[in-house]
């Protein structure tokens, strides 16, 4: 009787496995995404790392000054305020307007003279004046000239003047007209008429008396009489 058999030499009687099946190799699409991804992760981390240098070398901005703290002043008196009160001022005296009008200057006048001188208002400057504007070929001032004469004649005081102012005419013809007569008053030529018309002579014959400050006290239109001048510049 024989025995079980014996394996052949070299067969230790152990079952040889069975071979691996071969790895598997990714696609390359997927190494290349793989790839992409570790790119943009080393981008953001340069970039991380880049921007915190620049803020570490930045200057650190200045610290803001400190104010101490002030103390509280100690309360001082109050002083009483004294009203001022402004000196008033004087007012000044105003002049009346220049015009021919009752309580106006009466207007400046710088005629020339039948004696050849050269006369002007502002020198009877504090006497009451008295100036007729006339002419030779005028009726009524034919008839009122008799009664100037006579007035100017009997002025016994430097406080009255006349002046007697012809308008509009040549000097000849005045002459003419005055003849031989002596006069006491001169004889004041308006050859232009612009002193007429300053006086706003509207008719002729037409006198204005004046108070000595130069200012017309009284127009009077038409002839008067030596009476009636006297009355008007008596003080």
């Amino acid at each position: 009787m024989t025995g079980p058999a014996e394996p052949p030499a070299g067969d230790c009687g152990a079952v040889e496995p069975a071979p691996a099946p071969p790895a598997r190799l990714l696609p390359r699409w997927l190494w290349g995404l793989a790839g992409m991804g570790l790119f943009l992760a080393g981008a953001i981390l340069g970039a991380v790392l880049m921007t915190s240098v620049t803020l570490y070398r930045l200057p650190a901005a200045p610290a803001a000054p400190t104010v101490p703290a002030r103390t509280p002043a100690a309360p001082t008196a109050t002083l009483p305020v004294l009203r001022t009160i402004a000196p008033t001022a004087r007012p000044s005296p105003t002049l009346p307007p220049v015009g021919p009008g009752i309580g106006q200057r009466a207007p400046e006048l710088l005629l020339p003279g039948l004696d050849g001188l050269t006369y002007t208002l502002s020198a009877y400057q504090g006497q009451t004046t008295v100036v007729n504007f006339w002419a030779s070929w005028c009726p009524p001032c034919r008839d009122e000239w008799p009664e100037l004469v006579a007035f100017a004649a009997g002025l016994t005081t430097s406080e009255v003047v006349f002046l007697s102012v012809d308008v509009e005419e040549l000097p000849e013809v005045v002459w003419k007209y005055v003849g031989t007569t002596t006069l006491s008053f001169p004889i004041l030529l308006d050859q232009d008429g612009q002193v007429s018309e300053r006086y706003h002579v509207m008719a002729l014959p037409t006198t204005f008396v004046l108070d000595p400050a130069g200012r017309v006290l009284h127009v009077l239109p038409g002839p008067q009489d030596a009476a009636t001048l006297r009355r008007l510049t008596r003080p």
